[in-house]
């Protein structure tokens, strides 16, 4: 951004001497010429000068708004590059992520599936549902054969 205010403070400072020395070669022009001026040929020139000076300043303000709008659309640019990188690196730390483990239900014991209430109290194969595969400790003594899967029949 500094620089940016730097080069449009060297534009207007080009403006301000190329319009002193336009006003110098008028009146170098006035006082070669050897006669006298009149007042019109005095009223002519100022117009022209106004003129240039009006032309100037409105080139110099096409300019500092071209300027404004390029900065405005780097700054876009780089808030729109810095989201696609945010969001890149949201994405590649959910992939070398583990997917979270399920959270056990809380009236489950951790070492069966389906879930089976923890103990004490005891539970048999007549009060849970179907075949349990046992994942880890069998408090309950379900699996009796000891093969993974209990309440079989």
């Amino acid at each position: 951004m500094a620089p940016m205010r730097l080069r449009l403070s060297l534009v207007a400072l080009l403006a301000a001497c190329a319009l002193t020395l336009l006003a110098c070669s008028d009146e170098d022009t006035n006082e070669k010429g050897g006669g006298e001026t009149t007042t019109e040929q005095t009223d002519t020139a100022a117009q022209e000068r106004r003129a240039r000076l009006r032309e100037r300043r409105t080139e110099i303000r096409r300019e500092r708004a071209r300027a404004r709008r390029e900065q405005a659309a780097a700054r876009l640019r780089e808030k729109r590059q810095a989201a696609a990188e945010q969001q890149r690196l949201e994405k590649e730390a959910q992939q070398a992520a583990p997917p979270p483990a399920p959270a056990p239900a809380e009236n489950c014991d951790p070492g069966y599936d389906p879930c089976v209430p923890p103990f004490p109290p005891d539970v048999n194969c007549p009060d849970v549902d179907g075949p349990v595969t046992v994942t880890g400790s069998d408090p309950h003594e379900l699996d009796a054969d000891g093969d993974g899967v209990a309440c079989e029949s």
